[in-house]
């Protein structure tokens, strides 16, 4: 069911430019089984070894933007991922997406104030950070003030992507160590 809500989307918000999503055959589909069409590809981490940068550029481009859209657009998130759900197939041009085996989908109301909390992150704003988490219950309200100072110092670095026009340097950023850091 999950894979096949994303396959439309993908094709009505997308014309599935990019994107696959193999067709699911119901007949041969149970609760304990999914079974689709075969695809053609390599999982993406491989990618990092590939020595054509635009190969990976275009790729990451189009997993970002698929994460973004399945928040802020479809409020549907395939909530199991891994890198061997996503392959990418050289000859086509083509990132298939596959498994969708656990999905979680967001009300309106959450994807709004996340979204603010995104932009509050990005804009270095700790007062609106404070706000947001706590309207989404990130935060409870009773936290130390060291928790308080952590939680917004990770919120920082996970805005910078979001904090420019410019291309972001992904190979530089570091974000899990530095999030590590806040936490010490």
């Amino acid at each position: 069911k999950n894979q096949m809500a994303f396959r439309d989307m993908l094709a009505k918000e997308l014309g599935e430019g990019g994107y696959g999503v193999p067709r699911v055959h119901e007949n041969l589909t149970s609760a304990q089984v999914l079974t689709s069409d075969w695809v053609e590809g390599e999982p993406v981490d491989l990618l990092a070894n590939d020595s054509d940068q635009k190969i990976r550029d275009s790729v990451s481009d189009r997993m970002l933007g698929l994460v973004l859209r399945e928040l802020f657009q479809f409020r549907l998130v395939q909530s199991d991922p891994n890198w061997s759900n996503f392959l990418y197939d050289k000859d086509t041009d083509t990132l298939h997406l596959i498994d969708f085996g656990a999905t979680n989908e967001y009300p309106s109301k959450f994807v709004e104030q996340y979204l603010q909390l995104v932009w509050a992150c990005a804009d270095k704003d700790r007062n609106a950070i404070l706000r947001h988490s706590k309207e989404i219950g990130f935060l409870s309200g009773r936290e130390s003030a060291a928790m308080i100072k952590a939680h917004v110092e990770a919120a920082y670095v996970m805005g910078e992507p979001f904090s420019t026009e410019e291309e972001f340097d992904f190979s530089t950023f570091k974000h899990g160590e530095r999030m590590a850091e806040q936490g010490q």
